[in-house]
């Protein structure tokens, strides 16, 4: 039987710790929303409910392994946001280094001057399926700015490779503005172009196992510098001296 005498609304009161708590997963499923909107916006075709669900719960994660923050201020900047990398959106590895094709992300935080740059690179058959023709590459760069809680992002234009072709090493610069506490994320997605049936002309394929994306790079910017996750180290436990009583005769 329900007890009614559970009061609710306003008369509930909850903990402090609780409360503080409830605003960290907030920011984390915020955070959540605005990474994966821009996945709905531009590769729709990727996109469900269950990739949702393994970022929301990856940010949860990722905010815990904050320790320079307290409950109630957990920030992505003072995590381990590498651990982001893990979130794509099939089960296959990382495609960038599958073919390894390796951009790099470089920040200047004073200025927020953002550089993406890519390295000479051949698209080799062998690592490809017979029926491949090219390669298409698209990337977005998410800037969530912690200060106050908003986000940006750039789409850069898409890179087609053909089989055996070789892209030119490239640059593509832009700017957020100054950044103080922030993360920026270059999320990647790839598309491969197989030959049709007949073998006269090709198409992009909407097939998972030759299309799909996952988080390429990720930048912690912390007080205005680029920062790295401060581990903490495990110490080991010291060990604990109990000491025994014995039992003895009552006295009558």
């Amino acid at each position: 039987m329900k007890n009614k005498s559970t009061k609710k609304g306003e008369n509930y009161a909850l903990s402090a710790n609780s409360k503080l708590s409830g605003l960290d997963f907030s920011r984390a499923m915020g955070w959540a929303s605005k990474i994966y909107m821009l996945l709905k916006q531009n590769e729709s075709w990727l996109c469900n409910d269950a990739v949702f669900r393994c970022l929301k719960k990856l940010l949860l994660e990722l905010c815990a392994t904050d320790h320079i923050h307290a409950v109630g201020s957990k920030k992505l900047c003072g995590a381990d946001i590498d651990k982001l990398k893990k979130w794509r959106v099939n089960n296959y590895r990382q495609w960038n280094e599958y073919l390894h094709f390796k951009p790099s992300l470089s920040v200047n935080p004073k200025h927020g001057e953002v550089v993406l740059a890519l390295d000479n690179f051949t698209l080799e058959k062998d690592s490809l399926p017979p029926r491949a023709c090219a390669i298409a590459m698209r990337f977005y760069l998410i800037f969530l700015n912690e200060e106050d809680d908003t986000s940006s992002s750039v789409v850069i234009d898409e890179l087609v490779v053909p089989v055996g072709g070789k892209l030119d090493a490239l640059e593509a610069s832009f700017t957020f503005g100054p950044v103080v506490n922030g993360c920026l994320l270059l999320l990647g997605a790839y598309q491969l172009h197989l030959i049709d049936s007949s073998g006269s002309d090709s198409f992009a394929s909407h097939d998972k196992r030759y299309y799909g994306a996952n988080m390429v790079e990720t930048i912690a910017v912390r007080e205005g510098i680029v920062a790295s996750c401060e581990k903490k180290d495990i110490l080991p436990e010291e060990k604990v001296v109990v000491p025994k009583v014995a039992w003895v005769k009552r006295r009558s």
